[in-house]
């Protein structure tokens, strides 16, 4: 299983859910209030992600009264993120077109080649135990799980038959590896993991063991309308389930709490590779999934890369993309089916435009502009992607002065056309880093019609094996970080910046065809968050960023901005930006009285 693991990518969550929830929030009093069915209810969503979609499709669950006039998630590309990526075009921000530069895009999201082969750019792996993306899938019916990094049934068909390498290492750099189970066969490697690591995996498996048992109340209390579960801020979430202290750590110190240490004592002193777990597998598994070092990830981050290894992997056939189509439509499906009489799933919809300024108007509610052109009035925003690089200023109107815009509290975000959205100067102080600080940057590029040069990492050809990772000693004097051997003669490759032409040349020889280049970061976007280390750094903004409500208690009648990646301020997956969706569609749906305020008094027993 660890073979299996460590062939993967990137954002995957594996936890489940958590133990025992106290929340913060406070039953409240119906407001007086006798137009609840008639007065205003549109919601706009700036972000077409995972994050995006999968509160759209909350949101119409929790409206079983047909209460909502319209939910509009704004994303200037495509939500069918196959289709809006061609191959054969590099897309960085030096080369790629205007939209593209300024406009990241999901990072969920894959390319088919030429050939049929499906290569996912981003979240490749998802956890069987991700139970809010499973049903996600399961309420799809053109939908279906398939084994991770699956080429598609074109590509699978014609590679039967054609051999492809096995097996994963560690690189050190210059020549050196520290693990390579590429010479080995199945059982064996197991057997050499297992003797390797022994003690320390023992102790990081059952660390990983008693966080997926914890987690497994974080879907329980989602699911509850009992006023103790409306929390206000992911904060609020892990201190629930008893979480909160592994963001406080770094992952260096977790490990050393568990007694998974760099130096043994006593009887494994004598036994060889004892301890060395932290800088191969660990550092391995962190470095590829987030592109940091172990002590740089906050022990909740550190762990969750561990967690697939309990559980049964998979992607979406045809790629995981498909889940952020599906959660619109699934949205648009219930609408039309319970919501004949009020309107159909129009109500519910897709726009193609980059909101670039939303202003809050506590009469009109935010009116949302891309450029110069006016989008229309919300009496809710929900900001669902990252506040260092959405790219969109927020503005108040002056109660003085309607004419006068000042900056929207909390927020405050004034950009300009030559300010660097990442380093985020001008927000307000009052925002945590962890609203502020750069994400990572990382590089995809796909290659076909390569045939990896063995002399480049110092193996013989029949050693080389089919995912090649780095430790930290190698990640620090290599561009590249990552290397994934997909089918017989496509590959994957994770580095620090684009790749010269000089380098995939040695790499997968002249022959080679660069099919496709992806920028995570830059000016405008990242892959994922900089954790720095944990501590105050993994403090997260609340869900609501801004209420223009005269009461801010219960239920609000003034505009507001939620922030679902606000999930992100400890760790990053998939399912945790599903889990984010859910909590912010859950705060929305009591804020528009979607939940009757009877229901959220009355709640109910966890």
């Amino acid at each position: 299983m660890l073979d299996m693991y460590l062939s993967g990518l990137v954002f995957v969550f594996a936890v489940s859910v958590i133990a025992a929830s106290t929340g913060s929030s406070s039953a409240s009093e119906p407001p007086n209030d006798d137009s609840v069915g008639t007065r205003p209810r549109r919601i706009a969503i700036i972000g077409g992600g995972i994050s995006g979609s999968f509160c759209a499709k909350y949101l119409v669950d929790y409206d079983e009264r047909c209460l909502l006039d319209a939910v509009d998630i704004y994303e200037p590309s495509s939500m069918n993120m196959s289709a809006a990526l061609k191959p054969g075009v590099p897309v960085t921000d030096a080369a790629g077109s205007a939209t593209r530069q300024t406009w990241q895009g999901s990072r969920v999201s894959s390319i088919t080649l030429s050939d049929g082969t499906i290569v996912e750019l981003g979240a490749s792996i998802i956890y069987d135990g991700n139970k809010l993306a499973v049903q996600m899938l399961e309420g799809d019916s053109t939908l279906s799980a398939g084994r991770p990094f699956y080429p598609g049934k074109e590509k699978a068909k014609s590679e039967e038959g054609r051999p492809i390498k096995s097996g994963f290492g560690i690189y050190n750099g210059n020549g050196e590896w520290l693990l390579n189970t590429a010479p080995m066969w199945s059982l064996a490697r197991k057997v050499a993991l297992l003797w390797r690591y022994n003690v320390d995996l023992f102790r990081i498996s059952q660390a990983a063991s008693s966080a997926i048992t914890s987690f497994e109340l974080i879907y329980e209390l989602l699911e509850s309308n009992q006023p103790a579960t409306f929390l206000d801020s992911p904060d609020e979430i892990w201190e629930s389930v008893g979480l909160k202290k592994l963001s406080l750590v770094t992952f260096d110190e977790f490990l050393d709490a568990i007694g998974v240490c760099r130096e043994v004592e006593g009887w494994r002193s004598y036994i060889p590779y004892q301890g060395c777990i932290r800088t191969e597998l660990l550092s391995a598994a962190s470095i590829n999934n987030y592109n940091q070092a172990t002590n740089q990830m906050n022990g909740l981050s550190g762990l969750v890369s561990f967690i697939p290894t309990k559980g049964k992997l998979f992607g979406v056939e045809g790629g995981n993309y498909q889940l952020i189509g599906s959660a619109l439509k699934q949205a648009q499906s219930t609408r039309s089916s319970e919501c004949k009489e009020k309107g159909n799933k129009k109500n519910i919809k897709h726009v193609a435009k980059e909101v670039t300024t939303v202003i809050g108007d506590l009469e009109t509610g935010m009116e949302l502009f891309s450029g110069e052109e006016s989008l229309g009035n919300y009496d809710v925003v929900i900001l669902a992607a990252p506040l260092q690089h959405c790219g969109t200023d927020f503005f108040v109107k002056s109660h003085l002065d309607g004419a006068v815009l000042q900056p929207m509290p909390v927020s405050g975000m004034i950009d300009s056309d030559e300010a660097d959205a990442n380093t985020h100067q001008h927000i307000t102080p009052s925002l945590p880093s962890s609203a502020t600080r750069p994400y990572t940057q990382v590089t995809t590029s796909v290659v076909s019609n390569g045939n990896l040069q063995s002399s480049y990492f110092n193996l013989s050809a029949s050693a080389v094996p089919r995912s090649i990772y780095v430790s930290e000693e190698a990640w620090q004097l290599e561009n590249v970080f990552t290397v994934t051997h997909l089918t017989s003669d496509v590959f994957k490759v994770f580095s620090q910046t684009e790749l010269p032409e000089t380098t995939l040349n040695a790499m997968f020889g002249p022959n080679h065809v660069l099919e496709y280049v992806k920028l995570w970061g830059g000016k405008h976007g990242g892959a994922t968050p900089d954790f720095n280390g944990g501590g105050e750094s993994s403090t997260s903004t609340p869900f609501l960023l801004y209420d223009g409500a005269e009461k801010t208690t219960g239920h609000g009648f003034g505009p507001a901005l939620f922030y679902v990646n606000s999930m992100e301020a400890s760790v990053a997956a998939v399912e945790i930006s599903a889990i984010g969706a859910k909590a912010v569609a859950k705060l929305c749906a009591k804020r528009l009285e979607l939940i009757p305020p009877t229901e959220t008094a009355r709640g109910d027993e966890l």
